[in-house]
C-alpha cells in the first residue's frame, strides 16, 4: 500500500476516531495499552529495518501506518479517559418529584411545542435528602408545554419537576443519550410539572467570570432570535433567527421536516457555507475600501489585517451561535485557509481538513459520535478531495496528445473555457452531488431518511442562500448596532424575509415531490467503518490507480451490506404493553393494550421511527371493545392478527391471518403461528418474523 506524505495525517485522525470509539467498550484499558505496544512494535521494526537495511517502501509504509495509528490510538484514547473523568457522577436510580431553585443557563427546544430549559441548581440548597444534596450544583434538563417568554438566560426560577436518570438506548442500536447528556453535564432530565416562576436571588455559588460572559452570550442570542421572531412573519423569523445566531427555538417541527424532506436542512445550520460568506466578505470589504486609499494601501499590509479581521468577525459568530461543531468546525477551517494563504500554502487540502478534525476531538472526543460532526466533515472531506483533484488536474502540463508526463488524460491549462454563469452552475451540481453522496450514510445512520432531491433543490437554494438572504442578514446586524432610523431596519428586515420567503417555496416544492424525504435502513457503525476503511485506502495515495480500484471495491461492499441489511418488522414497548408494527402502505402503525391508546412521545416517535425505516402514523384503533382483534398489513403485504385481550384470541387465530401476535398467554391452541408479547426484564426490544422464525433482539 502506497501512503503519499501529505496525507499520513489521515492516519493518525483515524487511529484517534478508533481510539475514541473502542474506549467506549468493556476494553478500555486495553485499547490505550494496545496502542503503545504496537507503537512499540512498529518502532522496533523501524530501527531492524534500517540497522539491515532492508527497508522496502512496503515495510516503511507498514511502518508509517502502525506508527501514525498507534499513536492516534493512544491520543484518542486518553482524551476519551480525561472526558470521561470529567463527567458528573450519577446521582438518581429512579424517577423524583420536587421543588427546585436554580438558574437558566441554556433554553432551546420549539417555542411551538415544548421548550427545554437547562437549568443549575442551586448549589446552596440543603436537604435531609441525600439524593436531594447531590444534584445541588449540577445541571438539568427539564421539558414544558408552557412557554414562558419572560424567562431568559441567567435567570434565577424556582419550579416543580419531575426528573429521571439521563436515557439510556431505547432500542438494539439506538443511540445512548445517558452518556451524551453527562458529557454535556447534565445530571438528570424530565419535565416541569408548575409554571416557572422567577425569583430574585443569587446562585448559591459564586459563578466565574468565563461562565458569566457565556450566559451573557447566551441571553443575547436568545434576546436577537425573539426579536427577529417578532419583526418577521412566520417561519421566515425563525429561519432568520436560526441563520444569524444558530438559535432554533422558533423553527417549528413541520418546518424543519419541510427542508429536511428537500433537502435543504444543511441550510438551517451555521456551516462552512454561512462562516465563508462572513469572514472573506469582510476581507474582502476591508479590501475594497483600502483600494480606493492608494497610498495608505501601499504603506501598510492591508490584506494582513483584513485577515485577521476576518477571523476576529468570524470567532465572534462562533461565540455568538453558541459554538456548535459545525460552527466551530467551518471557523477553524476558514483560519487555516486564511493562514495558508499568508504563508503562501496551500489552502485546501485533506491536510487542514483533518487538523481542524484533530482540534474539536481534542477537545470534545464524544463529537465524533454527532451528527453534526460526521455530516460535516464527511461533506467538507468530499469537496476537499474534489478540489484537489481538479487542482492537479489543472496545474499538470499536457502533451500534444492532451496526456501528463506519467500517461494520464488531462486537459492541462489550455483548452476552451466554458462561460462563467456554466461553470457556477455546474459547480454547484458537482458540489451538491459531492456533498450528498458523502453525507447519505451518516444522514442515513442518524436520521434514518435520505432525499432524492436534494441535487437539484441546492442548485436553487445555495445561490439564494449565499447571494441574498445572508448579505441582507448582515446588514440588518449592521444596521441593528448602528441603531438606525427604523424605516432602515425595516428595510434591511424585508429584504431578507422577502430572500427567506423565496427559499421556503422552494423547499416545499422539492418536499412534495415524490420519494421526497425517502426512509432507509441506518447502516449501522460496523458497516460504516468498513466504507471508511475502503476510503481511507483509496485516498491514502494520490498516483495508485490499483489502490483506488481496492478502495472502491471495499466502498462497494459496504453499500451492498447496507442494502442487505435486515430491517425489523417491529418494536414492543412499555414492558410488552405497546406494539408497533411496520405498514405495507410506509406507515408503522401503534397498537396498545388500551381501547384508545396514547400516542407516543416524540422521543419514542423517532428512535422507533429510526428502526423501522417508517413513520409513524396514527395508532391502529377499532370501534369495537377490546374483544374484537384488530388487523394490520405488515411490510409484505402479509395481514397479521393483533389480540389485545383474551377473549379476542378465538376470532384472531380463526382470521386466516400470516401470524396472531397476542398480549396474553393464550390457553388453547391456535391453528395460525402465535406470538405471544412477553418482557420479563422491563425492556424494549426490536421484532422480526419470517416464514417460522420469530426472533426478538
Amino acid at each position: 500500500m502506497k501512503i503519499s506524505p501529505e496525507r499520513r495525517i489521515l492516519l493518525l485522525i483515524t487511529g484517534m476516531i478508533a481510539g475514541i470509539g473502542l474506549y467506549l467498550t468493556d476494553y478500555a484499558l486495553l485499547v490505550i495499552g494496545g496502542a503503545g505496544i504496537i507503537w512499540v512494535i512498529a518502532s522496533i521494526l523501524d530501527v531492524v529495518a534500517r540497522r539491515y537495511r532492508t527497508l522496502g517502501p512496503g515495510l516503511s509504509n507498514l511502518i508509517i501506518a502502525m506508527q501514525r495509528l498507534a499513536v492516534g490510538g493512544l491520543i484518542g484514547g486518553l482524551a476519551m479517559a480525561l472526558q470521561l473523568s470529567q463527567m458528573p457522577e450519577m446521582q438518581l436510580s429512579s424517577g423524583l418529584s420536587g421543588g427546585f431553585t436554580g438558574q437558566v443557563i441554556r433554553i432551546d427546544g420549539t417555542m411551538s411545542e415544548r421548550v427545554r430549559y437547562w437549568i443549575r441548581l442551586d448549589s446552596s440548597a440543603k436537604s435531609s435528602f441525600p439524593v436531594l444534596s447531590g444534584l445541588a450544583g449540577q445541571i438539568v434538563r427539564v421539558s414544558s408545554d408552557e412557554v414562558t417568554a419572560d424567562i431568559v438566560p441567567s435567570d434565577i426560577v424556582r419550579f416543580d419537576a419531575r426528573l429521571y436518570p439521563p436515557p439510556g438506548p431505547m432500542l438494539p442500536g439506538a443511540p445512548d443519550y445517558s452518556v451524551r447528556a453527562r458529557i454535556e453535564g447534565v445530571v438528570a432530565s424530565g419535565y416541569i410539572t408548575s409554571s416557572l416562576i422567577r425569583v430574585e436571588a443569587t446562585p448559591g455559588a459564586a459563578i466565574g467570570r468565563m461562565k458569566r460572559f457565556t450566559l451573557h452570550l447566551a441571553q443575547f442570542r436568545y434576546r436577537a432570535a425573539d426579536y427577529l421572531a417578532s419583526h418577521m412573519e412566520m417561519p421566515s423569523g425563525g429561519i432568520a433567527a436560526a441563520l444569524l445566531v444558530g438559535d432554533r427555538r422558533h423553527v417549528s417541527r413541520d418546518t424543519y421536516e419541510l427542508f429536511r424532506r428537500s433537502g435543504l436542512a444543511h441550510l438551517l445550520a451555521i456551516s462552512g457555507l454561512h462562516m465563508g460568506l462572513l469572514c472573506f466578505g469582510v476581507i474582502a470589504l476591508l479590501r475594497f475600501a483600502g483600494a480606493g486609499m492608494a497610498h495608505f494601501s501601499s504603506q501598510f499590509a492591508l490584506h494582513k489585517a483584513s485577515a485577521i479581521a476576518g477571523i476576529i468577525v468570524g470567532a465572534g459568530y462562533v461565540l455568538l451561535s453558541g459554538m456548535p461543531i459545525s460552527a466551530v468546525r467551518a471557523f477553524l477551517m476558514a483560519v487555516l485557509v486564511i493562514a495558508a494563504i499568508l504563508c503562501d500554502r496551500l489552502a485546501l487540502t485533506l491536510r487542514n481538513v483533518a487538523l481542524a478534525a484533530i482540534a474539536i476531538l481534542l477537545v470534545n472526543p464524544f463529537a465524533v459520535f454527532s451528527a453534526s460532526f460526521q455530516l460535516s466533515f464527511a461533506a467538507t472531506t468530499g469537496l476537499v478531495l474534489w478540489y484537489e483533484a481538479k487542482s492537479r488536474r489543472r496545474n499538470v502540463p499536457a502533451g500534444d496528445n492532451g496526456t501528463s508526463p506519467d500517461g494520464t488524460n488531462v486537459r492541462g491549462n489550455g483548452g476552451p473555457r466554458l462561460a462563467k454563469p456554466v461553470r457556477y452552475i455546474l459547480a454547484l451540481i458537482i458540489t451538491s452531488a459531492i456533498a450528498g453522496f458523502a453525507t447519505m450514510p451518516f444522514a442515513a445512520q442518524h436520521f434514518g431518511g435520505i432525499t432524492l432531491w436534494g441535487l437539484v433543490a441546492n442548485i436553487f437554494g445555495i445561490p439564494l442562500t449565499g447571494l441574498w438572504i445572508m448579505p441582507a442578514g448582515l446588514l440588518v446586524a449592521i444596521v441593528h448596532l448602528l441603531a438606525l432610523p427604523d424605516w432602515f431596519n425595516d428595510m434591511a428586515l424585508g429584504i431578507m424575509e422577502a430572500g427567506i420567503a423565496l427559499l421556503v417555496t422552494i423547499a416545499r416544492f422539492f418536499a412534495g415531490m415524490p420519494l421526497a424525504g425517502l426512509r432507509v435502513v441506518p447502516p449501522g457503525y460496523a458497516i460504516l467503518c468498513l466504507g471508511l476503511v475502503g476510503w481511507l485506502i483509496a485516498v491514502l495515495s494520490i498516483n495508485s490507480r490499483r489502490q483506488l480500484y481496492v478502495g472502491m471495491m471495499i466502498i462497494g461492499l459496504a453499500f451492498a451490506g447496507w442494502a442487505l441489511n435486515p430491517v425489523a418488522d417491529g418494536v414492543v414497548l412499555a414492558r410488552g404493553r405497546v406494539l408497533v408494527l411496520a405498514g405495507a402502505d410506509g406507515i408503522a402503525r401503534v397498537i396498545s393494550t388500551n381501547l384508545r391508546p396514547n400516542d407516543l412521545s416524540n422521543y419514542s416517535k423517532g428512535t422507533v421511527s429510526l428502526m423501522l425505516a417508517q413513520e409513524i402514523g396514527a395508532p391502529l384503533t377499532s370501534t369495537g371493545w377490546l374483544d374484537q382483534p384488530l388487523f394490520h398489513t405488515d411490510r409484505r403485504g402479509r395481514k397479521i392478527a393483533i389480540a389485545r385481550h383474551p377473549s379476542a384470541l378465538t376470532a384472531a387465530c380463526a382470521a386466516g391471518a400470516y401470524l396472531v401476535i397476542s398480549f396474553n398467554q393464550n390457553r388453547y391452541p391456535c391453528k395460525t403461528p402465535i406470538l405471544v408479547l412477553a418482557d420479563p426484564e422491563g425492556v424494549s426490544y426490536l421484532l422480526s418474523y419470517d416464514d417460522d422464525l420469530i426472533i426478538a433482539d
